[in-house]
């Protein structure tokens, strides 16, 4: 559901000058990053630091009542008739004004995200699974995206402002889940800014993530604690993300025997420290290039012993594949607050039905 906002509040709340000073109470009531997709009402926010004449003139003509510009820009935009806003906004500013905008649809959602090219049979997997829960469901993923069972018609890769149309959309439509494929194919660069993940995982994890994450989280906690004394932040920045990380590997290293350990991860054939460091790895890199923040209660989770043996336990004749999204879904949907009486229960419940 969109929010109506001045160019006033925009302005102070951004740290941009608004140009004719008088349309300050001009009123906006949906954001654009392409001058192709404005809509009357709308706040023209180019993607790219330099916008052309063209595109100014194109985004006044379809009925921006504004638009955000770079001071450096200004001369380019002397016949425009709408109003400026001039500065130079950040992919975390952008991020926060749309889910400003789109007042803010990830906080009543469950979002769940799954990273990685081969991560959209697990997105499936785990909505199917969710939806068997009694949870109303969303997806989003280049493979097919649909709110409940509603088909979405959607340009591929979506950025950030798509990102936080669809959460309003999914919202509306009465979602209380909703899974993100976490992958080029789907998102743009940063389309995650200003998306609280409940869940978070790598879909093809081992439980040395686990490991990793649960350690990172208590610094995490502990850096926001302290952080919340000084500033008020209520979520850890994407820099302590990787620093906390870090913290948390470096101690298990600590706290290992000076002997090396030589056991190898039958998955992959490497020893479990590099697995770990790899996942680690992998995951600072999806925060940067998503936008992706794990906030003090985020979860990162992996397959664990536990769900392996729940989704054995199930008697679902699945190959291994399928067995291993099971088992992700599990341990994801278990990460979320689900009990294990629930998760025996929809597994009956999916039995039946297979």
């Amino acid at each position: 559901m969109s929010q109506r906002m001045t160019l006033g509040y925009l302005g102070n709340h951004y740290g941009l000058v608004v140009q004719p000073k008088f349309c300050e109470p001009v009123t906006i009531t949906s954001l654009a990053d392409d001058a192709r997709s404005v809509r009357p009402g709308a706040l023209f926010v180019p993607s790219q630091n330099r916008v052309s004449a063209a595109e100014i003139v194109e985004a006044q003509t379809r009925g921006a009542y504004a638009m955000v510009l770079p001071q450096a820009q200004e001369t380019v935009a002397n016949n425009i008739q709408i109003p400026l806003l001039l500065g130079t906004l950040d992919a975390e500013q952008i991020g926060q004004l749309a889910s400003d905008v789109a007042g803010e649809p990830s906080e009543a959602l469950a979002i769940f995200a799954i990273a990685d090219s081969d991560g959209a049979k697990y997105v499936n997997k785990l909505a199917e699974f969710l939806h068997i829960l009694g949870n109303p469901v969303g997806v989003v993923s280049s493979e097919g995206s649909y709110s409940l069972d509603r088909p979405l018609e959607l340009n591929y890769p979506i950025s950030m402002f798509d990102m936080e149309r669809l959460m309003s959309v999914c919202l509306e439509d009465g979602a209380a889940a909703l899974v993100i494929a976490v992958n080029p194919q789907t998102l743009k660069p940063h389309a995650l800014q200003a998306v609280q993940v409940d869940v978070v995982s790598l879909a093809s994890s081992s439980s040395a993530l686990a490991q990793i994450s649960a350690q990172a989280r208590e610094a995490a906690d502990e850096a926001a604690r302290k952080a919340d004394k000084q500033a008020n932040i209520k979520v850890v920045s994407e820099a302590d993300v990787t620093q906390t990380v870090a913290i948390a590997s470096d101690e298990m290293k600590i706290n290992k025997d000076e002997q090396p350990d030589k056991r190898r991860d039958s998955s992959f054939g490497i020893s479990r420290n590099q697995t770990r460091q790899a996942e680690q790895r992998r995951l600072e890199q999806i925060c940067t290039t998503y936008g992706l923040r794990i906030a003090k209660n985020t979860k990162v989770a992996a397959r664990t012993d536990e769900s392996d043996s729940l989704s054995m336990q199930a008697g679902i004749s699945e190959d291994g594949d399928s067995q291993k999204q099971l088992s992700l879904s599990i341990s994801m949907a278990m990460a979320a607050g689900v009990r294990r009486n629930n998760i025996k229960s929809a597994l009956r419940v999916s039995k039946e039905l297979s």
